[in-house]
């Protein structure tokens, strides 16, 4: 997951029948990467992280994502 991240890739994933994506884009202010995470449907809701481990730390439905990645389904990648 998190070198399919670096490696600029778009993930998505269902966790608990709820689909969920991730991605990285360039921040055109800073020129930095920065990790995008979001539920499906896609709409501005979604959280910017400044790095792949930030991301990994976020509470998705009570659980850290690092602790589910490896249970969830994957949808696309």
């Amino acid at each position: 997951f998190k070198l399919y991240l670096v490696t600029h890739g778009e993930i998505l994933f269902t966790w608990n029948e709820i689909q969920y994506g991730a991605f990285s884009d360039n921040d055109e202010k800073t020129g930095r990467y920065r990790y995008f995470f979001f539920e499906v449907p896609h709409d501005e809701a979604g959280i910017y992280f400044d790095t792949p481990d930030d991301l990994l730390n976020h509470l998705v439905q009570g659980h850290r994502l690092k602790d589910i990645i490896t249970h969830v389904k994957v949808d696309f990648r």
